[in-house]
């Protein structure tokens, strides 16, 4: 890892594996920011006022009740513009921070990123919050402002973002920088703690199960994007676009209703499958009756709304049994997968969910 300034450090270690190189998750974060930085001639936008909390995007937000969120600012990332459920009366939007963050980590320039701390700590002490609440413990702004906050007196929380395999290597999961971590689910919550100390982890979702009765009607089935080529498995990605195609077309022999195909937010390159497929229409996903997908947590989201949702288990993904976890079916990736997917979707199934605790509640702001 090159010598940085120490913030630049504190920031960036987690994009680095544990002999000090760029992690494949390094790259494509960094990637990221670099993308964004490009728009960082747009001035940060704030409209601030005093609240309990602060969160870090549109998804904490959105799961807070609207008790919660009159209590909250909410601090939006690059695309929480067109996420956010509803206009926050008190938020942050900084394409800057991208830029400065990208240049101190890649040594290019450390001033900008103390005009970002800066900007930060006037939100602290406009705000005055007594919790903020990250994202993340590896994004490098979400370092930033868990540093800030601390160093302002606030607590630190962490939600947990997406599901983390037990394959996934110490260094690429949530490091124990907070004071106390929400994990998914009790499964989650064991590879959690690994790296953070198990009396600051509380789980937010528990096991539960649901009745699915197989339509009458011709039932419309989506295909889970996945972004494998953002991190440099483009012959995995290539599989799994292939596997999609084929189910797609025993689907059809059966008289199938629609086949729908939702992109990854990062995905970007689809290997043509849109070109078969429709596109669901962002953020919709009350139109399908059941997702395909092979180790999104999309998955485990439908599923807590009661959609049929079936992983395709397959080795490479590295990816858990969705099933064992309590997420939703799964099936292998074998000579036998076509048929055993027709035999699920043309039966009633009991199919395994997770549902969530209220947020405000765990964090105590009702």
């Amino acid at each position: 890892m090159p010598s940085k300034h120490p913030i630049s450090d504190y920031i960036s270690i987690r994009l680095y594996d544990d002999n000090s190189d760029l992690s494949i998750w390094g790259k494509s974060i960094l990637h990221s920011y670099e993308r964004v930085s490009r728009l960082a001639f747009l001035p940060p936008l704030t409209w601030t006022s005093v609240r309990q909390c602060i969160v870090f995007g549109s998804r904490i937000y959105s799961k807070l009740s609207e008790g919660g969120r009159a209590q909250s600012h909410v601090v939006l990332s690059a695309r929480d513009l067109t996420r956010v459920p509803v206009i926050p009366l008190s938020f942050s939007y900084d394409l800057q921070s991208y830029r400065a963050v990208y240049k101190a980590v890649t040594n290019q320039n450390d001033d900008v990123l103390d005009r970002l701390r800066h900007r930060i700590r006037n939100t602290l002490n406009i705000v005055q919050p007594r919790l903020f609440v990250a994202n993340s413990t590896i994004d490098p702004i979400n370092r930033l402002w868990i540093l800030a906050a601390k160093e302002y007196g606030a607590k630190v929380a962490c939600l947990q973002h997406g599901v983390y395999a037990r394959e996934l290597p110490d260094y690429a999961q949530e490091d124990d920088i907070i004071d106390s971590y929400i994990a998914l689910d009790d499964s989650q919550k064991s590879i959690v703690a690994r790296n953070i100390d198990s009396r600051k982890i509380v789980v937010l979702g528990k096991q539960s199960q649901f009745a699915w009765k197989a339509p009458s009607k011709a039932i419309s089935v989506c295909f889970v994007g996945e972004d494998w080529e953002r991190y440099g498995y483009v012959e995995l990605k290539q599989m799994i676009v292939a596997r999609y195609l084929d189910i797609g077309v025993a689907l059809t022999s059966i008289g199938i209703g629609a086949l729908w195909y939702k992109p990854h937010p990062s995905e970007a390159r689809m290997f043509g499958i849109d070109k078969k497929l429709r596109i669901l229409p962002k953020n919709n996903i009350i139109e399908p009756d059941v997702y395909i997908g092979f180790s999104s947590s999309l998955l485990k989201d439908v599923s807590s709304r009661g959609k049929l949702a079936i992983q395709i288990l397959e080795p490479k993904t590295k990816a858990d049994c969705f099933q064992n976890n309590g997420y939703c079916l799964s099936v292998a990736n074998d000579d036998n997968l076509v048929d055993n997917l027709l035999g699920i979707l043309q039966s009633d199934q009991a199919p395994p969910c997770i549902q969530e605790q209220q947020l405000d509640g765990l964090l105590e702001l009702t």
